[in-house]
């Protein structure tokens, strides 16, 4: 009994390791060796000397566990220190908050520098309504109806930053700039430029008087126009004139005419953007943006000092349309489309004397409407002959200086191939726009630039979920998708060839989920049976009928 109690008690002492004989020796020797000390060991295996128990390392190497009551002080020292820790990451993280809150209006989206990487926004067809009211269905254009003979319904949810069928409010185009300014924060990008495509003004001002409709379209331009100057004021932006943008839809301005002073003036901040760092400022007389935008309102602005230029077209003197609606004689107009189209090449002909790139912007691009869908209301956009003209200069004769075009008006995500008669080709990338009235989600651009060859790289298209933004009145402005990755290709730049290859797997069975991606995005991920989201969505949350009624009844839009 006595020798089990002996065992017992060997077992459980904390501080020996081995054989009592082996370990007395084995301390004796060590510590003598290491300290020039002699340390007691006492007949219960214990250390006489407390000095040893000042040294973790001698601990360590001797085969000495810390007592209990030293390893609990030490897992208490440990919790101590990680709380002072995270104490002080909240306090900083706190304190950044506070400073981005306070600072949010005055904070430029420059969040990273890269010297090879560029970003800009392509932003398009802002259509402000200043007479949108959120209680109108769209049947009504969301306006107030102005015939007191006709009963018109109000809407079962008001829709305070659009309605598909209608243009935007100025809630709208706030909150996407707001949400341009948030995500290179979110996505640690800085931001170099803006094009914004044009037509600031809304659409249906037909009933208006020449007065009336004069102050609508310029209170429409001055209030984005203002809007964009608060939300890049370090930032150049490029605004092109749109079809929206003069006074009566597609009635260019001239004779008397000052639409393109007024304009200019306030445009002018925009474009040469004194604010704007160095590399950033266009180099770009006053003078020689004006003395072009008040003859027909285009203009060529040169930044990064001059390495790349941004050509910004009135394609209005090309297209058909204005000859039909408005009574600009045929002579005048004609000549002042050839005066643009001969200074476009001369432009074009200086980048490449000066190894200078160069990116065109315009509203209206060449090609077809397919916007109704049926070949009788197939219509072109511009004259056969601008058209092969502009074609030639850019597939033919100066590809090399052409980073992209980009272009607007069809409310649609889109690309367009250009083909010479001799077989060369180039690409535009249309953009869709702010405005839902043509059953699209509201959507902007962000491209991506590659400085050093001056190719673009990629670009993210963001959108805001009309529907759900009514629904929930709440705004989440979010990825729709990435060019490379809905269009994956070993081809890393996006140019000519990479959208010849995107057209031709557009068709081919082998590479559906290309059609399938270019059919979202074409819609901006808007479908025309988008309102049965909610239908499905009460079906799968409620199996009783009655509880399925109230679910649609409380999702109701209009």
């Amino acid at each position: 009994m006595a020798n089990c109690d002996k065992d017992q008690a060997d077992s459980t002492t904390p501080l020996l390791h081995h054989d009592q004989q082996q370990l007395d020796t084995s301390l004796s020797k060590h510590a003598s060796l290491t300290t020039g000390k002699d340390y007691d060991i006492s007949s219960d295996g214990r250390i006489t000397n407390n000095d040893i128990f000042n040294d973790d390392e001698e601990m360590a190497m001797v085969g000495i566990r810390d007592p209990p009551f030293r390893r609990y002080k030490r897992r208490t020292c440990t919790l101590v220190r990680c709380l002072a820790c995270l104490a002080t990451l909240l306090m900083l993280m706190c304190i950044t908050l506070l400073v981005m809150i306070l600072c949010y209006d005055r904070v430029l989206p420059t969040v990273t520098t890269d010297q090879d990487i560029a970003h800009f926004y392509h932003m398009t067809d802002f259509h402000l309504d200043l007479k949108y009211n959120a209680s109108w269905p769209s049947s009504t254009f969301c306006r107030p109806s102005s015939n007191p003979n006709i009963s018109v319904q109000i809407a079962a949810k008001q829709a305070y930053y659009g309605r598909i069928g209608c243009d935007s409010p100025y809630t709208l185009i706030d909150n996407a700039l707001v949400a341009s300014k948030v995500i290179p924060f979110t996505t640690q990008q800085h931001i170099d430029f803006v094009l914004a495509s044009g037509d600031f003004v809304s659409h249906r001002l037909g009933g208006l008087s020449h007065n009336e409709l004069y102050l609508r379209v310029l209170n429409s331009v001055t209030y984005t126009s203002t809007r964009l100057i608060q939300a890049f004021p370090a930032i150049p932006v490029f605004p092109a004139v749109g079809n929206n943008d003069v006074i009566g839809d597609y009635l260019v301005p001239y004779g008397n005419s000052d639409w393109y002073e007024t304009v200019f003036s306030m445009w002018s901040s925009l474009i040469l953007c004194p604010l704007c760092p160095d590399h950033l400022r266009p180099i770009t007389s006053f003078n020689a943006i004006r003395q072009t935008f008040l003859k027909g309102g285009y203009y060529k602005a040169e930044i990064y000092n001059g390495q790349l230029a941004i050509i910004s077209l009135n394609t209005l003197y090309w297209d058909t349309e204005v000859i039909q609606r408005s009574d600009i004689p045929h002579d005048v107009f004609f000549r002042a489309a050839d005066e643009q189209l001969a200074w476009f090449r001369l432009q074009l002909e200086i980048a490449s004397n000066k190894s200078q790139s160069v990116i065109i912007e315009g509203h209206v691009p060449p090609g077809v409407d397919t916007y109704l869908g049926s070949k009788k209301d197939y219509v072109r956009y511009w004259f056969t002959n601008y058209t092969e003209v502009y074609t030639h200069y850019v597939a033919t004769l100066f590809p090399h200086v052409i980073v992209g075009q980009f272009f607007a008006h069809m409310h649609k995500d889109d690309f367009r191939l250009l083909r010479d008669s001799n077989g060369m080709s180039s690409f535009m990338l249309l953009a869709p726009s702010l405005s839902p009235i043509y059953s699209n989600n509201p959507s902007f651009r962000l491209m991506t630039l590659d400085k050093k060859d001056w190719k673009l790289l990629d670009y993210v298209q963001y959108y805001l979920d009309i529907d759900l933004a009514t629904a929930y009145n709440k705004t989440d402005w979010v990825k729709g998708y990435q060019f490379s990755t809905s269009y994956p290709s070993k081809n890393k730049y996006i140019n000519t060839e990479r959208i010849e290859e995107l057209s031709s797997n557009l068709i081919n069975p082998l590479k559906v989920k290309y059609w399938l991606n270019y059919a979202v995005a074409r819609q901006v991920q808007y479908q025309f049976m988008a309102k049965m989201r909610f239908v499905y969505f009460c079906a799968i949350e409620f199996i009783q009928y009655r509880s399925f009624t109230n679910c649609l009844d409380a999702h109701k839009l209009e």
